[in-house]
């Protein structure tokens, strides 16, 4: 018996052409408004005591930026729990896992390294066999310190770890870079792993290319083989959300039959907190997603396609301008704006 083209293209399928369709016809700046309702903050229910401990408060980058307990990556500290100076190490990093029902790749979002933690990145990413590790920051952005290199360019340990660049890997995917390291910790069982840094991917912003998230996620899983994949930003969740969130959108809506993007954003939240941080990031991972079904053959490359990416773009632009017009206005010693301050491009 011949199955329906519905069943083929997923559970989700009429809902997602519904859910185009809005979105395509839509004013984009007052559709991503949802991004910010107090519905889907969920500030006030988030349970994160780890973080708030004397021992672990500063291995958190920013205040406001809260690592959630139910999901919030352990370590094991397997190869000693004692640091240099003969204190005891806690389990904390800050880092959080995001899974889902059907979704058979798992993901990390955590923060990006300080000092004070690189050691303990390494150990995370041996520890819980993270194939690929996705950097969507520079370690220096308008002067501002949003990440320490924590990788070495040749050989160098960090605590029990050895971790060694075996490799520079040529990547079709406009300024970026692949590294192949591999880790060694005292029981010389090897793990290597993947490093992507993406160097054009400003802060609070998203790329032009709606089809770069797609390719990038491609190569991740491509290098990665199954296992883990890991990505921060500076906060680990503005860009580091969008990233993950293409996939557990794709998931949610196909899979899972979900109508509205924003329940799914709002899952991911539960698991990191703040996750896609800015209006035009949300726009972009809808604008990605449209370009992911469509490429599955669920949506059209038609007019109305040409018509999202046409205003995506022009929303992009402005945005672009005016939190470059704040930036260039407000002298401030902070490191980066605080979370309810990212969504000025919709104020």
């Amino acid at each position: 018996m011949k199955k329906d083209s519905k069943d083929i293209k997923g559970k989700g399928y009429e809902n997602i052409q519904k859910w185009w369709t809005t979105f395509a016809n839509s004013v984009m700046k007052d559709y991503t408004k949802i991004l910010k309702h107090k519905d889907y903050r969920g500030d006030k229910i988030i349970k994160h005591d780890y973080d708030q401990m004397a021992l672990n408060e500063p291995k958190c980058r920013y205040a406001d930026i809260f690592c959630i307990d139910d999901t919030r990556v352990i370590l094991k500290r397997e190869f000693g729990n004692i640091g240099k100076d003969g204190t005891e190490k806690t389990d904390f990093i800050h880092a959080n896992w995001i899974t889902q029902k059907r979704m058979h790749q798992k993901y990390i979002l955590c923060q990006g390294p300080m000092e004070n933690t690189v050691e303990d990145m390494w150990e995370m990413l041996y520890q819980e066999n993270v194939g690929a590790l996705v950097m969507l920051c520079n370690a220096q952005e308008n002067g501002l310190e949003k990440c320490v290199t924590y990788w070495p360019e040749g050989q160098q340990s960090y605590g029990p770890y050895n971790v060694k660049l075996v490799n520079k890997i040529e990547t079709i995917l406009e300024e970026s870079e692949i590294r192949e390291f591999e880790i060694t910790p005292p029981n010389n069982i090897t793990r290597n792993i993947f490093h992507f840094q993406v160097k054009h991917w400003p802060d609070h912003l998203a790329p032009d290319d709606p089809t770069y998230l797609l390719r990038l996620l491609k190569e991740c899983k491509r290098y990665s083989n199954g296992r883990v994949i890991a990505t921060h930003c500076s906060a680990g969740i503005g860009r580091s959300g969008t990233f993950v969130a293409l996939q557990y959108l794709y998931v949610g809506m196909r899979e899972h039959g979900v109508s509205e993007p924003m329940k799914l954003i709002n899952d991911i939240r539960k698991q990191r907190h703040g996750a896609v941080q800015s209006y035009i990031q949300y726009a972009y991972c809808l604008v990605a997603l449209g370009e992911l079904f469509a490429e599955k053959g669920i949506l059209t490359r038609n007019e109305l396609h040409d018509k999202v990416l046409k205003n995506y773009k022009i929303y992009l632009k402005k945005t672009f301008y005016q939190i470059h017009k704040r930036t260039k206005r407000k002298h401030t010693k902070k490191p980066e704006f605080m979370v309810q301050d990212t969504n000025i491009e919709n104020n």
